[in-house]
């Protein structure tokens, strides 16, 4: 009924069958039309005309309000990620090309202990080592697809460094 009364539709089929029969629901029917239209007609007196650049003067309250704590947060945590990214890949990159020396990551004395030259070395083995040639050979071609595997690691970084600056960077940023 008083959804009837609020949007004027027709009542449905089983609620008019209702109200032939029914004075007391008839009634308040009556009774709800009335108060909506007093209400309606209250309401139209009541009303003000809309202020100029109301709609400028709320966008410009809601910027001014400053942003939930959580918010703050989230952003303060963001700018600690990235600065924690970029330290890492600055030490990835200092630790990458550091002038690394053949000795520097041997043991020390672990290679005297077991045998004291390289004849010894070799003499106390099950197997037979190949000749230099071959060995070096072999090592050249060790590296090859480490070395592939590493081009491509480095191509996809560049490949998604550059989507994410055409994304996320203004033009005018990149043209420094």
């Amino acid at each position: 009924m008083s959804f009837r009364a609020d949007t004027d539709r027709p009542p449905s089929h089983w609620c008019e069958r209702h109200l032939a029969s029914c004075p007391a629901c008839r009634r308040a029917g009556r009774v709800n039309v009335q108060l909506a239209r007093h209400l309606e007609r209250t309401a139209m007196g009541l009303r003000r005309p809309v202020p100029p650049f109301l709609a400028s003067r709320i966008l410009t309250a809601v910027r001014a309000t400053p942003a939930p704590a959580s918010q703050a947060l989230r952003i303060a945590w963001t700018r600690v990620a990235w600065t924690l990214g970029a330290a890492m890949l600055v030490l990835l990159a200092g630790v990458a090309s550091w002038p690394w020396k053949p000795g520097d990551l041997r043991p020390a004395n672990a290679t005297t202990q077991v045998a004291r030259n390289a004849l010894d070395l070799a003499t106390n083995l099950p197997f037979r080592l190949p000749d230099g040639a071959r060995l070096l050979a072999y090592g050249a071609k060790l590296d090859e697809p480490l070395e592939r595997e590493w081009q491509r690691v480095v191509a996809d970084a560049q490949s998604a460094a550059r989507s994410l600056a055409a994304a996320f960077v203004p033009e005018t940023a990149l043209e420094f």
